[in-house]
């Protein structure tokens, strides 16, 4: 508890997030030792992504700029991954390449060179 609240005291209501708050024996010591009900929400792993995310939109609304953000449909793109050999030096380091085919066959992502030469991130 000592490095759980940092000698604060807790109030009820008391939340639990994050994956350990899936074993259910620390819920109950939680419980017995707080005094009360440990609530556990339903999208518990979650909270803190959601809660990030709406930290940098908050921040991103106040400080407007242009993302790289592709949108929520991203996981029904098509990625083409292919490969060279470099051949600029005796390295003759493997390139690997993602393209983006929806975006004019873009290069979105390059690595492999030893020199950094052709790394794209």
């Amino acid at each position: 508890m000592n490095n759980l609240s940092k000698g604060k005291e807790l109030n009820e209501p008391v939340v639990f997030q994050g994956g350990v708050s899936y074993n259910k024996g620390i819920i109950q010591a939680f419980e017995r030792h707080l005094g009360c009900e440990v609530i556990v929400p339903k999208y518990n792993v979650l909270m803190g992504a959601l809660g990030m995310a709406i930290l940098v939109r908050d921040y991103y609304l106040d400080h407007p700029t242009e993302t790289l953000f592709r949108g929520l449909h991203v996981g029904d793109l098509e990625f083409k991954t292919s490969t060279f050999h470099c051949g600029d030096c005796p390295n003759n380091c493997e390139i690997v390449q993602v393209k983006m085919p929806q975006d004019e066959n873009k290069v979105i992502a390059r690595w492999g060179s030893r020199c950094g030469k052709w790394e794209v991130f």
